[in-house]
């Protein structure tokens, strides 16, 4: 049964408690950076993801991934979130419901044939289309990709100009008009020919932490946050918005309460 009353959530708190802890790296300021391949807790993840024709369906098993025990019955859902940078900005958990890479941009189109994915909240309705810088570009340059929207319409095109070349940079695509989340990516194509890799991403958003404050915790309860739920075997991760500096520690934990 799902958790619907402030006593359920009571009852189902604390839940599993997940810590986490990133060691510095560059960020850039005023964009979401990606801690997939930072060091720290939990362990990091791999940039280099070696599937440039079709990417894979990350789950918690994926290294990189936060891991949960999925529940017995009923469901997951996020009781709270808890996180301090070193700079002020924003820390953001997602369900990384799949990824690509990695792949040097070029100016011919590289077709794409997705697995389907595998989690329940994939079917398009707010998930974003994320460009993940893995190995430092060249060049800033526009990115244009096709995809299946959350209603099933093929052949959208999603635009993206590159706010800079820093290794974790992510960015999320501009999407054709009306359109509010991404089902498919079928085709992506560069502006210009660059050194460098990059990832496509979709994810899903959690639930986000904003840090007001320089190195001061801050936390957001179950009820706050919306209680989102978190499906069985999501691949859960981490970005960082910076809005001050340009490299930062974080850490933090987050509750999963099951009803």
């Amino acid at each position: 049964m799902a958790l619907s009353t402030l006593d359920g959530l009571v009852a189902a708190a604390p839940g599993q408690r997940k810590e986490i802890y990133k060691t510095p790296t560059t960020g850039v300021v005023a964009n979401w950076w990606s801690a997939w391949a930072a060091v720290g807790m939990p362990t990091a993840g791999a940039f280099a993801l070696g599937n440039a024709t079709t990417g894979v369906v990350p789950t918690k098993a994926t290294t990189g991934a936060i891991d949960f025990v999925n529940p017995s019955s009923g469901s997951s859902y996020l009781g709270r979130l808890d996180m301090a940078l070193g700079q002020t900005g924003a820390a953001r958990l997602y369900d990384r419901l799949w990824h690509f890479g990695d792949w040097i941009p070029t100016t011919v189109a590289l077709a794409i044939t997705p697995p389907a994915l595998t989690r329940p909240d994939a079917l398009g309705e707010n998930v974003g289309l994320w460009l993940e810088i893995a190995t430092a570009t060249s060049a800033v340059a526009t990115f244009t990709a096709t995809y299946t929207n959350q209603a099933g319409t093929t052949g959208q095109t999603a635009t993206l100009v590159t706010a800079g070349t820093t290794i974790g940079l992510m960015q999320q695509f501009n999407l054709a008009s009306g359109d509010t989340g991404v089902r498919a990516v079928t085709n992506i194509v560069c502006s210009a020919v660059l050194t460098g890799t990059v990832n496509l991403i979709l994810a899903r958003p959690v639930g986000t932490a904003a840090v007001l404050r320089q190195a001061t915790p801050t936390g957001f309860d179950g009820i706050s946050l919306g209680l989102p739920r978190i499906y069985n075997d999501a691949c859960l991760a981490l970005m960082v918005f910076l809005s001050s500096g340009s490299v930062t520690v974080f850490s933090g934990s987050f509750d999963i309460v099951q009803g």
